[in-house]
Formats: structure tokens, sequence, C-alpha cells
């Protein structure tokens, strides 16, 4: 008679030892960390998106208040910048010449993030514009005084 083999002794279900499922496991786990990472860019990528939507807004504003200061166009330069604001998905928050020059306008505006970021509050956009100044014309203006 033949001795049974070693293998034909062991139990079916022994066979594999304990990590037999864990593979599943570990695929569930890696699946689980590359949904949250996703998540994570489309947060970013909306977050930069409302920011580049605020910064854009701030600059038509600024452009358009401008205008109007020098009679460009006609209106109140805040008035007319805060249109332009609001057409581009943005508020108002702030607008005013800097003290020494009247055609320069300072604009502030603030545009929502999407709601299921909320908790990240309004992205702000800040913008100066208006003709440079003959003595300035090859130096940068400063950091622009916003006023609320």
């Amino acid at each position: 008679m033949i001795a049974p083999r070693r293998r034909d002794v062991v139990p079916r279900g022994l066979r594999d030892g304990p990590d037999r499922g864990s593979g599943s496991v570990l695929a569930v786990a890696l699946l689980g960390a590359i949904m949250v990472m996703v998540v994570f860019v489309i947060a970013a990528g909306q977050a930069a998106w409302a920011h580049h939507r605020a910064r854009t807004a701030a600059d038509l504003a600024a452009l358009a208040a401008a205008d109007a200061a020098r009679g460009l166009t006609s209106g109140e330069p805040c008035a007319v910048a805060r249109r332009v604001a609001e057409a581009n998905g943005a508020r108002l928050v702030g607008c005013c010449p800097p003290s020494d020059r009247g055609e320069v306008r300072d604009v502030r505006v603030e545009a929502d993030v999407p709601a299921w970021l909320g908790r990240l509050g309004p992205v702000t956009g800040l913008a100066r514009a208006g003709p440079p100044r003959d003595d300035l014309v090859q130096r940068e203006y400063g950091t622009p005084a916003f006023c609320a």
C-alpha cells in the first residue's frame, strides 16, 4: 500500500493558510484610498476655479471702474464695478481710489465656492486699474491699499 501524500492529508480549507481572502480586503482598501484622493483632487479643482473666477471678476470690475472714473464710460465708478462683478459671478466688497490717484480704482470682490465646499468660505479677488502716472511708468505702483 502506498502512503498518502502530505497534501491529501491537510483539509482543503486549511491548505491556503490564514491569508486566504486578504487580497480582496487589500483591493477594497486600495479602491477606497483612490476614491478619497479623487475627491480631494476634485475639491482642489473646484476651489481653484472659484479663485480664478474671483480674480477675473476683480480685474474686470477694476477696469470698468477705472474707465468710469476717467469718463470713458458713464456711471459712478463703484456702481459700474458692482454691476461688472455681479455679471461675473462675484460680489463687490470694496471699491475706492488710492489716496493720491483719482482715476485709479482698487477693487475687492468675493466669489462663493460650490455648496459642498462651503466650509472653505468665499474666495477673494483683488485688483487695481487705471492709467499709469508719467513719473511711475517704469516703476511698480507698490502694494494697493484696498479699502472696505
